[in-house]
């Protein structure tokens, strides 16, 4: 099973990254069809560069890079950039609300940007903030005809990834609980999740 294109976050590049046992990034080219680093998601990225741009030339893995003027037309970019201030004050309002976070996530407006611009559904995150603007505000990709239905745009956090790369024989269940003990300090609740779900 190849899953459609998605945009990928800063905390699931890193945990790819620094799990050396076996080589996480394989395991993603295998389930999508293509991986998108965002620009802003690349110069958020400063121990790992070298990593990333080694990642960059696999076939699977692209960046994605709205300010470069071979990668949309100027009305497409105009169209890009209103995307995008929707989606920052979509973010604004919800952390002013929530009054916990104070730094504004410029990766996750551009992620989601980018999703609503390039029709692009999945975004693979363990920001559960993704999950609480996209609900707030209700954000969906519009479908090509009048008779379809909007598409959701689904996030892919560690547990649903565990489901997916395991139920597709990716990945062994036990490498994929090495994989989360060596980044979550507190794997277990993603564990029971998986075990739920695969049974």
């Amino acid at each position: 099973m190849i899953l459609s294109p998605t945009f990928i976050d800063t905390n699931i590049i890193l945990y790819i990254l620094n799990f050396k046992d076996e080589d996480a990034t394989e395991w993603l080219s295998q389930l999508y069809e293509k991986i998108y680093i965002h620009k802003d998601i690349y110069d958020e990225i400063h121990i790992n560069k070298k990593e990333v741009d080694e990642l960059l030339e696999h076939e699977h893995w692209l960046i994605f890079d709205p300010d470069n003027k071979f990668t949309m037309s100027d009305r497409e970019y105009d169209e890009y950039t209103a995307y995008h201030d929707n989606v920052r004050d979509a973010f604004l309002e919800y952390q002013y609300e929530r009054k916990t976070k104070q730094s504004l996530d410029i990766g996750d407006i551009s992620i989601l940007s980018s999703c609503l611009h390039q029709k692009v559904k999945l975004i693979t995150s363990n920001d559960k903030d993704f999950i609480e603007v996209i609900t707030r505000e209700g954000y969906s990709l519009a479908a090509d005809t009048m008779e379809e239905e909007d598409i959701e745009i689904e996030v892919i956090g560690l547990a649903e990834l565990g489901v997916l790369l395991i139920s597709n024989g990716i990945c062994e269940r036990k490498k994929y609980k090495k994989f989360l003990s060596a980044n979550v300090e507190n794997s277990s609740d993603i564990i029971k999740h998986i075990d739920k779900q695969l049974g």
